[in-house]
Formats: structure tokens, sequence, C-alpha cells
């Protein structure tokens, strides 16, 4: 087979470059035709005087005028193509930023991929003969998922335990499904960049079907994917997200904060859950490929070493306590919410929460600091360790952080209090805003605030995103006051893309005025809000509401239900018309349950399936909520 090369990275067309090329070619002919108008000037006059050096005159005008002109053009271009070209250089910059790997400017090729670039961990076999285990049942479900058809291209979704395989399983998958044609992959460093890939002017120019990989996501990598993002996703291939258990469970329970996370995953397709423990036949199948191993569970955590690293770290306190000390440092910030690799520095800074010292000192020394750090760094006979050094610092293994969130039986370790006001002190604004969303699903309410709220007012292109996330935080204690006004900032700097917003609960016991609630809806986006509202007896909607202040005219399709005694009483569908920018309370209670009920207290239920209207169609929407009056 004829050897493929990486794809370089190339722009396409930018929004308004064609504009600048015709105001260009405007303001050449512009300046030609003043010079004609001037020579046609100067021709009229001696040709009123009769002068014989007339026809010189006209010649020698004509070709200065193209002259000129020839030179304008000329000047132009030059222009352009510098400013293309200047442009092109912080554009190709831009990318390389936003990428996990792009050797030499360009797209490397799965080919050129190791399985350790695509989130596979490195073990002892990874230099030399590391057969893969085959998983029959995912296996065969992403085989069907990741055939090269499209666009659009499927979002395929990959769930399992720490070292349960499902890097691995993934890019054993994509090796086989598109070994013919050996497509170059995009590697985003974390959602945030993939929707900013997805947004760059001039847009990338893909030449074929380009995979995106995303290995490990968390719920704010899932939360920047919104609807059009992943609509663009999928026209340049398949999206492959792995992800584990647990980061499933948080979106599925994460409440508000996760909404948009819950969301992205609602376009994937089915997702394919990957067992740690392998069957029989795996097993049997494992012990023939790696005879010298002793396969109880998971193939994964075989290769890796995980119990003899776990056992490593239990024993670290009485064997090497410094040691023990700066992996629990790292182990913590990144359950804090830092993917990123944590700095020497950093973890100096950490380690006194987690080791006093012989002599009661806040920090060891630089020697004893070493041997710890040596003893943390230092593999075990699978050759894998604690902490890895990285580029740009120390990368704990998820399988050990895993292990202290209470994954392998044991039960979880609490993040020390102390250690979130440290690292909120030292977090950039990106890192504030990954810290709050942690925070916040770890049940650290406070911390959470504080941090979105650095990272609402940082102005970093985070700061909408987290204004976002402190409103719904601040909206669940009960401050409608500050989540009004962290919706209001997250407005004032642009809508942010896939998620919607508590709007019940800001304005459950005030009244509607027009500009009083942030809008975030995106047409094709379901909507997904939280509360119940009571208004004096009177039923407000709060959906109805924010598509009311959008001054669009709609009207919302519902089926009602009326609760009483526990028992559900249909009542049948009521259609709902929106005529913005104002809407009266009575006018809604009529069209709603007044049509259908008594005016009397109770409890109903709006499942609204399908809004009409406007430029956007909405369809099947999960809005089901209990509306109290």
């Amino acid at each position: 087979m004829r050897r493929r090369h990486a794809t370089r990275i190339t722009p396409g067309a930018a929004a308004g470059r064609h504009w600048a090329r015709l105001s260009s070619i405007v303001s050449v002919i512009g300046l030609a035709a003043a010079a004609l108008l001037a020579a046609v000037a100067v021709w009229m006059k001696l040709y009123d005087r009769g002068d014989e050096r007339l026809k010189d005159l006209i010649v020698w005008s004509i070709a200065l005028t193209g002259a000129g002109l020839a030179a304008g053009v000329v000047g132009k271009v030059a222009d352009l193509r510098a400013d293309r070209a200047r442009h092109d250089v912080q554009w190709r910059a831009s990318v390389r930023s936003l990428l996990r790997e792009c050797p030499g400017g360009s797209l490397p090729r799965l080919s050129q991929l190791t399985d350790a670039a695509l989130g596979v961990t490195p073990t002892r076999y990874s230099a030399g003969d590391a057969p893969y285990v085959a998983r029959p049942a995912a296996d065969q479900a992403l085989a069907g998922l990741l055939k090269p058809e499209g666009p659009p291209f499927a979002f395929v979704l990959v769930v399992g335990r720490e070292k349960s395989g499902k890097s691995r399983t993934a890019a054993q998958a994509a090796r086989v499904a598109w070994a013919k044609t050996d497509p170059p992959i995009l590697l985003p460093l974390d959602g945030k960049a993939l929707a900013d890939l997805v947004a760059l002017d001039p847009p990338l120019r893909l030449t074929g079907p380009t995979p995106v990989w995303m290995d490990a996501a968390a719920v704010p990598d899932l939360n920047a994917l919104s609807g059009p993002v992943l609509e663009a996703v999928a026209g340049y291939g398949p999206l492959v997200v792995t992800m584990t258990a647990a980061t499933w469970n948080e979106i599925e329970n994460g409440g508000p904060i996760a909404i948009g996370a819950r969301q992205a995953l609602e376009r994937a397709a089915s997702p394919v859950f990957l067992e740690f423990e392998m069957t029989e036949a795996e097993k049997a199948d494992a012990r023939r490929l790696y005879p010298s191993e002793e396969i109880t569970a998971s193939i994964a955590e075989t290769l890796v070493g995980g119990s003899t690293l776990l056992k490593k770290y239990w024993a670290g306190p009485d064997e090497q306590p410094v040691g023990c000390a700066i992996v629990r440092a790292a182990v913590d910030m990144r359950r804090a919410g830092l993917t990123r690799p944590v700095t020497r520095a950093e973890l100096q800074a950490l380690i006194s929460l987690y080791w006093s010292g012989a002599q009661g000192s806040a920090r060891p020394v630089d020697d004893v600091f070493d041997a710890g750090l040596e003893w943390a760094a230092k593999p075990v006979a699978s050759e894998v360790a604690l902490i890895t050094g990285v580029s740009g610092g120390w990368q704990v293994l998820g399988y050990v952080a895993a292990a202290d969130d209470g994954e392998n039986l044991i039960p979880p370790r609490r993040i020390p209090s102390q250690l979130w006001t440290e690292i909120l002190t030292r977090a950039t604004p990106e890192d504030a805003a990954a810290i709050g969303v942690n925070a916040y699903l770890r049940g650290e309410a406070e911390v959470a605030v504080q941090a979105l709220r650095k990272a609402a007012l940082s102005g970093h292109p985070d700061a909408p995103f987290a204004a976002v996330a402190l409103g719904i935080v601040l909206s669940e204690q009960g401050d409608r006051q500050g989540a009004k006004e962290a919706y209001q900032m997250a407005q004032a700097n642009g809508v942010v893309p896939g998620y919607q917003l508590d709007l019940g609960v800001t304005v459950r016991t005030e009244s509607l005025e027009e500009g009083q609630i942030a809008l975030f809806l995106q047409p094709g986006e379901p909507i997904e809000i939280t509360a119940s509202w009571s208004f004096s007896g009177r039923v407000v909607p709060i959906f109805l509401a924010a598509l009311s202040a959008a001054e669009k005219h709609w009207t919302v399709k519902a089926f009602v239900n009326r609760y009483d005694g526990g028992e559900s009483l249909p009542m049948g569908t009521v259609e709902v018309p929106v005529r913005g920018p104002f809407f009266s309370e009575n006018e809604v209670y009529s069209a709603t349950i007044g049509t259908r009920a008594p005016r009397e207290p109770g409890v109903y239920q709006f499942t609204v399936v399908e809004f009409l209207g406007g430029a956007a169609m909405f369809q099947e929407t999960p809005l089901h909520e209990v509306v109290e009056f």
C-alpha cells in the first residue's frame, strides 16, 4: 500500500476576505478613474486651444495611466498577499495551540499515531509486541459505528471504569475500520479546544473524512460541545470520545451544571459500555497472548500493574511519606478538576497539606523532596509509575486517582478543604472554570462559587461559560439576585451555546419584565428547566416567558396531566400561542389549564412535544415539568 503523508493544515476561505479583495480592486479602479478624469480635463483645454501637441499628450497620458494602474494593482496585490501571509501564520499558530498532535504543522494520519497518543497507557509491552485482547461484544458494536459513512458521521462514545481497556479497545477498532483509508486524525486538547477549532475563521479546510479523537473526556469537555459544534464536527468525520464510568454518572446525575454535557450525549450513538471484568473466553485469550501475566479481571489493569501500583501507594505513608504526599497532592489536584500536568512548584507548595515532616517543618528540603519525587516516578515491573514526567510537569495515573474516589472497593479519601483554597489562589481563569464545575459535582458549593466567579470575571474566553455555571449554582443556593447578575454577565459576553438556564428559580417570586430573563435558547436544541413555579394561584411557565421575550411568534403544543391524590389524570393537548415581546399571565392561564379544569389549587404537568414558529422548530423536546398553582 502506498505510504500516505500527514495532512497539511490549511485554512479555508475567511469570512469577509472576498470583500477585502473587492475593496482593493475598487480603490485601484477609483485611482485610475481619477487619473483619467484629470487627463481628460487637460486634453479638453488643449483641444480648445488647438494645441498640436494634443496627440502626443494623449498617447503619453494613456501610457502613464496604464502604468499607474498596473503599479496600483501590483501594490494592492502585494499588500493583500502580505496581509494574508501574516494572517495565515497567526491562524496556523492558533490551530497548533488547540491540538495535542500537530507534527510540522500537519494533522497526523492514524498509522503515524501510537496507541499512547490515542490515550492508551504505555507499558513494558508497548515498545515491542503488545497484541490486542479481543472484546467481541464491544469490538462488534464499534465496527458498526466506525464505518466511514457520511457526512454526517457518527458520534461514538466508549464508557468504562478506569483501566477497563476502553482507550485500547477504541484505538484497535479504529485501526481495523480505517485501515484502508488511513485518515488524518484531529486530536483537540479538550472540548473547549474543539469548539474553538470549529469557530476558526477561516475554517479548517479538510480534504476528506477526518475523525476527531477525544480521550478521557470530563464534564467541562462535553459541556462545550453544543449542538452547532457537534453538527460541524459531524461533517469532519467520526467523533470518538472515551470517558470513565464515573464521568458518565456525573453527567447523568450532575444536575443543571451538566445540562450541556447531557445534551451532547443525547446526540451520540448508542454508547458502548466496556465491562471491567472480562469473560472467561476473554481471559483465556489474554492468558494465551500474555503467558507471563496473572490475569484476574481487566487486561488493562493487569498490563499497567494496577494492583502492584496501589500496594505501593498504600504502603507509601510508611515506606516513603514524602513520595506518598507528592502523589496525593497530584491526585487531589486532578480530582479537583485540573487535567493539565502539575508543576514541581505546585507540588512543593501543596505537600505540607499531606506531610508535616520529621521535624515539623512545613515543606521538605530539596533533597528530601527529590527523593520522594523519584520514588513516586519510579515504575513498577510493568514500567508504569504512579506519576509520570511529561511536558509541563507531572501527570498522575488516572487509575490511582479513581482508587482515591473509592473505585477499588476501599472508602474514598476526602479532598482536604485547604487544598481547594490553595489551588484557587494559584488557578488560572481556565483552571478556575474546571475547578468550579468539579467542586460543584463533589458537593463543594462554596468552593464552586468562588472558582466560577474568578473565571467569570477574568475576561478569559471561558468567562461566559463560567458565568452560566455560576448562575446555576447561585440559583440553587437561593441567591436569585446573584444568579440573575451572573446570567446577565454571561449574556453581555455573548450567547453561550449548549447551556440552558435554570430560569425558574431565578424569577420564581418576581414579576416578569422585558429583558429580565437571560436567553440562551438555541434553535434545534432541547430546553431543560429544573424548577416548578407558583405565582399566587396563576400558572406562569418560564419557558413561555423566555420565548415571548425573544420577540418571536410561537405556538407551543403540550400534553397536560393533572395530579390528584397521586393519580395522573390526562387532560388532553393544548396549543399555547405566544405573541412577544409581552404576555399576560392570565392569558397563559386561560390558554392552558383554564380551558381544561376549574380554577383550583392543584399540580399539573406539562410535557412539551413541539414548538412551531419563527425560523426554528423544536420537536420531541424533553421538558417534563410539574407546575404548581
